[in-house]
C-alpha cells in the first residue's frame, strides 16, 4: 500500500504500489455527475490540476495515474483509441447499436461513471466526443507558451520513446504491459503520430497548437475557460462554482 511518503517522493504514481482493484468497468453505470473537463495537453500542469480537483471535493478526478490502481481500465482505455484514432475494435458499447464506442454514452458512464473530473492524457484526446456527450460539464484549457511545453515534452519522450519501456511491458504483460500499452499510445497521438523521438521532435509543436485550436472550436464560449497556472487558481474556483455540487 502506498504511505504519504511515496506519494511526497513520486507524487501520485505511487498508486503502482497500491493493490489491484480489479474492477472489471465495462458493465458498470454512472453514479456521480461528470462536471469538468480539463483538456489542456499534458506537460501543462494536469497533475496539480487533479490535486486541486481532489481538494475541491470532486469525487475520483481522473489522471493518467488514475488506472494504475485498476489497470483493468487499460483495455477500456485501448478500444477507444483504436476506434477514434485508428477507425479499429468494435462498435456499440454492449447492444451493437453501431456507434463507434468513443461516440457511445454508456461507455464512458461505464468507464468514467465514477468521475466527476477529468484532466491529463488519455482522456484529453477525447475532448470533442465528451464535451457533447456531457453538455453541463464546464471546460477547462489550461495552456503554456508552446516553447516551454515543448521542452518539457521532449524531456518526457527521451523516456516515454525508450525500447526500455516496451521490454518493461513484454516482460510483464498483465500489469506493465497494459500501462505502457496505453502510454506509448497516446504519447504517439500526442505527438503527432510520432513513431520515434526524432518524428516527436518535428511533428510535436504542430499538434499541440492544432489540440488547442480545435478545442477553442468545438467548446462553446460560455463553458470554456482559458487558464495559465501562473495566474493562481481563483478563477478556476470561481469558474467551478468552488467545489462539487
Amino acid at each position: 500500500m502506498a504511505t504519504e511518503a511515496d506519494f511526497a517522493r513520486i507524487g501520485n504514481y505511487a498508486r503502482i504500489l497500491n493493490p489491484q482493484q480489479n474492477i472489471d468497468r465495462s458493465r458498470a453505470t454512472r453514479t456521480v455527475p461528470l462536471q469538468v473537463l480539463c483538456l489542456g495537453y499534458s506537460r501543462t500542469g494536469t497533475l496539480s490540476m487533479h490535486r486541486v480537483l481532489s481538494l475541491l471535493g470532486y469525487p475520483n478526478p481522473y489522471h493518467f495515474s488514475s488506472m494504475l490502481d485498476n489497470v483493468l481500465e487499460c483495455d477500456l482505455w485501448m478500444q477507444a483509441l483504436r476506434a477514434k484514432f485508428y477507425g479499429l475494435g468494435p462498435t456499440g458499447h454492449d447492444d451493437g447499436d453501431g456507434v463507434p464506442i468513443h461516440e457511445d454514452k454508456k461507455f464512458w458512464d461505464a468507464l468514467l461513471g465514477h468521475v466527476s473530473a477529468v484532466t491529463d492524457s488519455p482522456a484529453n484526446l477525447f475532448g470533442e466526443d465528451l464535451v457533447r456527450l456531457y453538455p453541463e460539464a464546464k471546460v477547462v484549457l489550461v495552456d503554456r507558451s508552446v516553447d516551454s511545453w515543448f521542452e518539457s515534452w521532449m524531456a518526457f519522450c527521451d523516456n516515454a520513446y525508450d525500447p526500455f519501456i516496451g521490454l518493461l511491458g513484454n516482460l510483464d504483460p498483465e500489469f506493465l504491459g497494459r500501462i505502457t500499452g496505453v502510454g506509448s499510445c497516446i504519447t504517439s497521438i500526442t505527438a503527432g503520430f510520432a513513431g520515434n523521438k526524432d518524428e516527436a521532435r518535428v511533428r510535436s509543436k504542430k499538434a499541440y497548437r492544432h489540440h488547442y485550436r480545435d478545442v477553442r472550436e468545438f467548446v462553446p464560449k460560455e463553458r470554456l475557460l482559458e487558464f495559465r497556472l501562473q495566474e493562481g487558481w481563483g478563477r478556476c474556483v470561481s469558474f467551478w462554482g468552488g467545489r462539487c455540487r
